[in-house]
């Protein structure tokens, strides 16, 4: 049978008998019995996160990496199986966990446009599902309807707003080329655009931001526009044969940082000087980016996104334990990203790339835990002041 099918990364913490035992005695003995629950003192809830890429991929091992701190915190069960690009496999994965060990939850993205079928397989499974990262597709959302409609499993989803990203990204480096006269008074701007996998939602929306902002700026040429499928290698491939093609290219917009990373390499390997000559920029804040971004070679990164694993578990977390999200922010939580530039990425470059993320509190942002709580509060500046 297929390890992938059966074996996911799992997060468990168990205690020998005799701990056990003693931690029950003096639980008993304690005021703090009459307490409410912290989350250690409660049965562990048990999500399964079904990683639509590989373990080792740039933007989902840093998912992984802090959904992980945060499960530890919430005294939450998080396995994580992965279906290494295989849309498959995914949905195989989903229907062997579902029929062998259901969860309190499923997490996931639509990956490939596979979000109804599984959410279908949940819905008659009568196991809850929380989508993230990337969501139904129009005509899917046409059909399907949001969380809590047609399918009552589906309790949420958190998403980025990928198609600000995109127009966001693509106004970055118009005006960046434009500082660096790059773009002059009367001149076009030539630029290439290298995209995601074609059908995910995440590629589709970043790509309209894209075109948004070229119906702005006649002044600006998209000379064509290609697929790497989210790979840094095949990006690699795909500059080096687009630039031999449009040598006056100033300008790479990049569907995420592999790509643009795997731009930089290949502008490189033709003598490119990124950063002076040639402007790339890309997506998801990844740790080789922002080095990049660092030393000045790549021109900036969108991202944060990274984060929304731990969130939406913080907001299972308080779905399961009576305190319902959308009460206070809806079925559908939508956020922007932030962007990192050479200007100012040395202050959250050690907190993405170098800090120990079991050492931030993740109860602190529960509402279960803190009733006090006027609002959530998911923000990059919320946890750096727990640094």
């Amino acid at each position: 049978m297929n390890s992938n099918l059966v074996r996911p990364e799992t997060m468990l913490y168990k205690l020998s008998c005799k701990g056990a035992l003693w931690l029950l005695f003096w639980l008993l003995a304690s005021p703090l019995a009459y307490a409410a629950p912290a989350p250690s003192m409660t049965p562990a809830m048990h999500v399964v996160f079904f990683n639509p890429q590989s373990s080792d991929d740039t933007f989902w091992s840093e998912v992984i990496r802090f959904a992980r701190a945060a499960a530890e915190d919430l005294n939450i069960r998080l396995d994580v199986f992965s279906a290494n690009h295989d849309r498959l496999l995914m949905r195989q994965q989903i229907k062997h966990i579902l029929s062998s060990d259901p969860p309190d939850f499923i997490m996931y993205k639509n990956f490939k446009g596979n979000a109804p079928e599984l959410l279908a397989l949940a819905e008659e499974a009568k196991v809850r599902s929380f989508i993230f990262n990337s969501g139904l597709n129009v005509e899917q959302e046409r059909r399907y309807g949001h969380p809590r409609e047609r399918f009552k499993q589906w309790v949420g989803q958190m998403l980025p707003n990928d198609e600000n990203a995109g127009y966001a990204l693509a106004n970055m480096l118009f005006a960046s080329a434009a500082s660096r006269e790059l773009l002059r008074g009367g001149q076009v701007l030539p630029i290439l655009a290298i995209g995601g996998t074609p059908t995910d939602n995440a590629a589709i929306e970043r790509e309209m931001g894209l075109h948004r902002s070229l119906s702005e700026r006649p002044e600006v040429e998209l000379q064509q526009l290609v697929s790497a499928r989210w790979d840094e290698e095949l990006a690699y491939k795909q500059a080096v044969g687009l630039l031999k093609r449009y040598p006056r290219t100033r300008v790479i917009w990049a569907a995420n940082d592999s790509i643009a990373v795997g731009s930089l390499r290949g502008a490189q390997s033709l003598g490119y000087k990124p950063g002076e000559n040639l402007l790339i920029a890309g997506i998801d804040w990844s740790p080789s980016a922002l080095e990049y971004i660092r030393e000045g070679k790549l021109t900036g990164s969108f991202g944060g996104h990274f984060m929304q694993g731990a969130w939406s578990l913080v907001l299972m977390y308080d779905y399961h334990h009576g305190r319902d999200f959308a009460d206070d922010v809806g079925v559908s939580i939508h956020s922007n990203m932030g962007l990192l530039t050479p200007e100012n990425v040395d202050r959250y470059l050690k907190f993405i790339v170098g800090v120990n993320w079991s050492e931030i509190d993740f109860t602190r942002f529960s509402k279960a835990l803190n009733p006090q709580l006027k609002q959530y509060d998911f923000s990059l500046e919320r946890l750096l002041q727990q640094q």
